[in-house]
């Protein structure tokens, strides 16, 4: 006689929402990909060597309160602009706790 092994301890399940579902719901704002555009095409000079600046990419463990992670990305900015000339800092945001 074989016995369920499977899923024992899980309640329930939710669907996960395709990606391309989100992407139609929530676009980037053409600000927004140009940012990011920007962003990477300045990351891969560096990775290349076409660009001597050290790539520097800080942040905290996890966001949880929004506001708090628009004021660290606010004095983020200003500490990358005043290094500019030696770093590229490149702001790590990670929504779930590690």
């Amino acid at each position: 006689m074989f016995h369920n092994t499977d899923d024992l301890r899980i309640r329930h399940r939710l669907p996960l929402v395709p990606p391309q579902d989100v992407l139609k719901e929530l676009p980037a704002s053409e600000r927004v990909s140009e940012v990011i555009s920007t962003s990477r095409k300045d990351i891969a000079k560096v990775i290349q060597a076409q660009d001597d600046r050290l790539v520097v990419i800080v942040g905290p463990c996890s966001i949880h309160d929004p506001e708090a992670a628009y004021e660290y990305a606010d004095k983020l900015k200003a500490e990358a602009k005043r290094h500019a000339a030696e770093l590229l800092v490149v702001m790590r945001v990670y929504f779930e706790k590690p």
